[in-house]
């Protein structure tokens, strides 16, 4: 049976490396996938995802100075992408499980425009000539309502695409937000993550480990 390497060869210190981060990596994914199944009522922008990415940079930097990792560059560029991955996967988790149980629902139903209200709405636009007030009034306010109701099918077919997704992740009280700013601001909140993250992984591989080169330096030329 052959042994492992020597942790303190350049070959054993990256195979450390590997074990490192695909083990944290797999802890990662299974704290954001736990994650897609809070109540949206306890999920805030911004805050949600900086809490997560710090427990994966903590979690990541536990696990690594037990395994004699280093915080070197590739360790800590490790933890970023990790971070940011899970922090991906678990926005697209919620928003996936949120279409299942929106199409679960019948209002939530995805229905192409029906063809019969197609044609009713053209009627409606069409003024006659000899159209009394009372006529007038009602047929707009059966326009209106019309409308309405399209502007309502419109909004809940928004929610099945993730751009649509994103916007309705803004809290009202921000305001309404077009595109492409839900987007840009989701893509912050994952830098911002995963930097808070890294620099906990860092932080705590330096806490619990002593001072040292980068594997990378002690590679052969």
């Amino acid at each position: 049976m052959r042994l492992p390497p020597d942790s303190d060869t350049p070959v054993g210190r990256l195979v450390a490396f590997v074990r490192w981060a695909m083990l944290g990596t797999v802890g990662a994914v299974l704290l954001f996938a736990a994650a897609t199944r809070l109540p949206d009522e306890w999920r805030r922008p911004v805050l949600t995802a900086v809490i997560l990415g710090a427990a994966s940079g903590w979690g990541l930097g536990l696990w690594g100075s037990r395994q004699g990792i280093r915080a070197t560059v590739p360790a800590i560029l490790a933890a970023f992408l990790i971070i940011a991955a899970g922090e991906v996967s678990m926005t697209v988790g919620i928003h996936r499980r949120g279409v299942e149980q929106m199409r679960a629902q019948a209002q939530w139903q995805e229905m192409a425009g029906d063809p019969v209200t197609e044609k009713l709405r053209e009627f409606l636009a069409h003024e006659p000539e000899d159209e009394s007030p009372e006529d007038r009034a009602k047929r707009l306010d059966l326009q209106a309502s019309l409308e309405q109701g399209e502007a309502k099918r419109r909004e809940r077919l928004a929610y099945f695409s993730f751009s649509g997704y994103l916007a309705h992740r803004i809290p009202p009280a921000w305001g309404k937000w077009s595109s492409p700013w839900p987007a840009l601001f989701w893509v912050g909140e994952v830098l911002l993550a995963s930097c808070v993250g890294a620099w906990l992984t860092r932080l705590t591989l330096r806490q619990n480990s002593g001072p040292s080169t980068d594997w990378v330096e002690s590679l052969p030329a």
